[in-house]
């Protein structure tokens, strides 16, 4: 995924994203090198979601950046699509359908990985 997703580059990531859920039962999107991602990644994010709910496969996302995590929270995008930390958390993830991961992807970076918060799990007060 790129450095940033905003209204620029948004529909390629959109359809960068249909494609692979075309290909694959699960797709990782890893935003490990992402920065910055605007209303408009959101959106492009959890369309590729709902068209892979629609289809039968599964699209995780991988994030680590503090500002990313930041606007998935106040976009509510993890109630809809499960968020990880890395793409190791995302391929052990919960049990899904018995499909094995077919498809990531994926530029790796290392870094500080940011905390977040698993689907159902609750936050603390």
């Amino acid at each position: 995924m790129p450095a940033e997703i905003d209204v620029g580059n948004a529909a390629r990531v959109r359809a960068d994203l249909l494609s692979a859920v075309n290909h694959s039962k699960v797709v990782i999107a890893d935003l490990g090198r992402t920065s910055f991602c605007d209303c408009a990644g959101v959106s492009a994010l959890l369309t590729a979601g709902s068209y892979a709910a629609r289809t039968g496969a599964e699209l995780l996302i991988v994030a680590r950046s503090r500002a990313v995590l930041r606007t998935f929270e106040l976009t509510g995008l993890p109630l809809r699509l499960a968020v990880y930390a890395t793409c190791a958390e995302a391929q052990r993830g919960p049990p899904r359908r018995g499909s094995p991961v077919a498809s990531i992807l994926s530029y790796r970076r290392t870094g500080a990985a940011g905390s977040v918060r698993r689907p159902g799990q609750q936050l603390a007060p």
